[in-house]
């Protein structure tokens, strides 16, 4: 299951669905079980599914989200699931059946992999739904292993083929293969999962947040070798004796680290609260309670994809730059665009104070002898100054804020 996953790797095959299109997704996880499948977190009767589905999609709406992933979605609830989510223009991922269903199956092995069986499912569970303006991409199988790739990728061509505008989409578990992945599918869009959060990580301490912008850097730095842009999953969830829930400064923080090493999409997990193990009466927290009732992290949600929005246009355009140097007594990272362009992005990883941060750049890589910083999405202009090879200016951010900076 997802929510265990130190790194976790979401993959489509359709870059042009993601980015070329403009679109930026500002996501959560959305569990689809229904029914004794999820200890009825959702209701078996579709009927009254679907007034679970209205108010859960206009919740999300209202707090910014655009996009969800839904796993595990029964087929006789595709449809008043898809038609909440598109009542409310959130687009939806979805998983077909249970674990995948065949599709999982024939990926795993433990059914023979086809073009007619493939075909068949596709007629079965994806037709009568295909065309629904709110269905964005299917997700063919949560974590396949590196041995599945080969099958994993011959289904999601089928599903191209079948379905041009889709993104086949999978959840690969661990570090590594954002690289491997890449190198054997050649995928549209590759997402990372870090959840570095645990109970013992007492609230302000700055090493969760400096691991995860090394997972982030090299996930990122392993899909640029393939110009492959990248996806972000970022914990938002607590788990009973595994994982303690996030502050707002800290998913604040965590999301910007994400758009600093050049993300172009950022998905929260998760939106509900569920039983971890029922047994032992262990939860898996969401953004809302039991009661689907949401606190300070969900208002939270809601600032970033408000901010996120007015970068969004400029942030999808961005690579790493990795061949030009940046000093700060904080994290930052430097951009480029198409047009060689430099930014940077810094990001206070302290989430408890603010801080004055202090930024040095490679003067002779902005290619002009008097470089002018810009704060984005205002345009302020912030004061800076050239110092033997280096632009250097000032900024304070607050706890876990973070700051894009161009250079002009």
């Amino acid at each position: 299951m997802k929510a265990i996953v130190f790194i976790a790797v979401l993959v489509t095959m359709a870059a042009s669905c993601a980015s070329a299109s403009g679109f930026f997704p500002m996501g959560v996880w959305y569990e689809g079980g229904v029914g004794e499948f999820r200890d009825n977190l959702i209701p078996e009767d579709p009927a009254q599914a679907a007034l679970m589905y209205q108010r859960d999609f206009a919740d999300m709406a209202a707090h910014g989200v655009n996009a969800a992933v839904v796993p595990n979605t029964q087929p006789n609830h595709h449809q008043p699931l898809l038609d909440a989510a598109g009542a409310h223009g959130v687009k939806l991922i979805v998983e077909l059946d249970h674990e995948g269903g065949e599709l999982g199956q024939m990926i795993r092995g433990s059914l023979p992999l086809s073009d007619d069986a493939i075909r068949k499912t596709f007629d079965t569970k994806l037709k009568p739904i295909m065309n629904h303006p709110a269905l964005w991409g299917v997700q063919l199988l949560d974590e396949p292993s590196p041995g599945t790739y080969d099958r994993y990728a011959k289904i999601a061509r089928s599903l191209k083929h079948y379905a041009p505008r889709l993104l086949p989409f999978s959840c690969l578990i661990g570090n590594g293969p954002v690289d491997s992945f890449c190198k054997i599918t050649r995928p549209g869009v590759v997402a990372f999962d870090c959840y570095p959060i645990g109970v013992g990580n007492k609230i302000g301490d700055p090493a969760p947040m400096l691991q995860y912008d090394s997972v982030a850097n090299a996930a990122c730095i392993a899909a640029a070798k393939y110009d492959v842009p990248v996806w972000a999953v970022l914990q938002v969830h607590s788990i009973t004796n595994i994982q303690r829930f996030p502050t707002p400064a800290e998913i604040r923080c965590m999301t910007y680290l994400a758009l600093a090493n050049g993300c172009k999409g950022i998905w929260w997990f998760l939106y509900q609260t569920e039983y971890w193990n029922k047994a032992n009466n262990e939860f898996m927290y969401g953004l809302v309670d039991r009661e689907f009732k949401g606190d300070a992290r969900w208002e939270e949600i809601s600032k970033l994809t408000s901010q996120m929005r007015k970068i969004s246009g400029t942030l999808l355009g961005l690579s790493i730059a990795s061949d030009v140097q940046v000093k700060a007594d904080t994290v930052a990272h430097v951009l480029k665009d198409s047009e060689g362009r430099l930014y940077v992005f810094a990001v206070n990883t302290d989430t408890v104070s603010p801080r004055k941060v202090t930024i040095r750049l490679d003067q002779a890589a902005t290619g002009s002898r008097d470089p002018k910083v810009l704060k984005l999405p205002t345009k302020t202009s912030i004061s800076s100054e050239v110092f033997g090879d280096k632009v250097i200016w000032s900024d304070t951010l607050a706890p876990g804020d973070g700051a894009l900076y161009t250079i002009r």
